[in-house]
């Protein structure tokens, strides 16, 4: 017998506390996903299935998602959705305001300055375009935030800020953002990148003071600088990491032995690599340990695989270990940081 849920018997919580106590985990992956599992909670908890699912709403009923708040009156979506059985067309708010809740015709519109003028225009009347590439760090337990999650945190303050991003076109229009090799989920990150373009120009002083007002605490831009539209990505461009891991009691007996190796070979996905040509440096200062870890031609390195050889420690113990991720760099006429 499954333990006893501790939230309202009868309630959507409940049976999603019901449901996790008998085993769903990760449903959204559908190899995990078990019906029956979700049924017996139902049935446990006493939810009618099918009561959810052809229940009919009235306009003025509350619905569950009535606590968020975008800004996009209730009443506006009732005209939209009158409007609709009428087959009557809104036209774009652009031109015409519709009067949704927002108040956008309150809201003043960035600034930006096109490139031929010194004269300023709101963004819709400009056609320029701006790279800017963004050194930020990512530090505390915001090393516990996957790539993906970092970068929905910088769609999200973009939009927060008002900065008039650039969209990909397409049925599925996304802002043009491109960050440079991602870092594993429980690495801090010291001096990470990723470049965004906008329409116009914006001063990138103004653009990292306005970003950070708008970033949660621990995520935050160091500098900005404009690059070529035409400047090499920083995945093709960065090849080179410096890592910083705190580990009491390094053995430098042990990284001098593995130092000493003419090589180490492993393999990966059937191909034999040599890991001694992917380290660059190794220092040991007390408790730190500096690595200097370079990419092999289409080869790219990775630091478990490296920390895993040199201190002989298994899997689960570099997962628990302190690490930062210092910088990172191209070679272009020697090693150079992107910014």
């Amino acid at each position: 017998r499954p333990p006893r849920a501790t939230a309202t018997p009868g309630s959507i919580s409940g049976l999603i506390e019901r449901a996790w106590l008998m085993g769903c985990r990760f449903d959204a992956w559908s190899e995990a996903f078990d019906f029956n599992k979700w049924l017996k909670a139902m049935e446990v908890e006493g939810i009618d299935l099918h009561g959810y699912a052809t229940r009919t709403y009235q306009l003025n009923d509350p619905l569950p998602w009535d606590i968020i708040d975008s800004g996009v009156s209730k009443a506006f979506f009732a005209r939209e959705y009158k409007r609709a059985f009428e087959e009557k067309v809104t036209s774009d708010c652009k031109h015409e305001c519709h009067h949704c809740g927002l108040f956008c015709s309150e809201k003043s519109p960035i600034i930006v300055q096109t490139s031929n003028t010194n004269t300023h225009k709101s963004v819709s009347e400009d056609k320029t375009k701006q790279r800017i590439r963004m050194m930020y760090s990512k530090r505390g337990d915001l090393k516990y935030l996957s790539n993906r999650e970092i970068m929905t945190a910088f769609h999200r303050a973009i939009r927060r800020a008002d900065i008039p991003v650039k969209y990909s076109e397409g049925f599925h229009p996304h802002p043009k953002f491109s960050f440079g090799p991602p870092l594993a989920v429980g690495i801090e990150g010291l001096r990470e990148f990723f470049d965004i373009e906008i329409n116009g120009t914006i001063e990138p002083e103004a653009l990292k003071e306005r970003l950070n007002q708008t970033l949660p605490d621990r995520l935050s831009i160091i500098h900005a600088a404009p690059i070529a539209i035409k400047e090499k990505s920083l995945n093709a461009f960065i090849s080179k990491y410096i890592y910083q891991i705190a580990l009491p009691g390094i053995s430098k007996r042990r990284v001098l032995e593995f130092q000493a190796l003419s090589e180490y070979l492993f393999v990966r996905n059937g191909k034999s690599i040599d890991l001694q040509k992917m380290v660059d440096n190794i220092q040991v200062d007390n408790n730190l340990l500096t690595l200097s870890l370079v990419d092999l031609n289409d080869v790219k390195v990775r630091l478990n695989e490296t920390l895993k050889a040199i201190l002989a420690i298994p899997e689960k113990q570099i997962q628990g270990l302190d690490i930062k991720r210092a910088m990172m760099m191209g070679y272009d006429n020697g090693w150079k940081e992107p910014l």
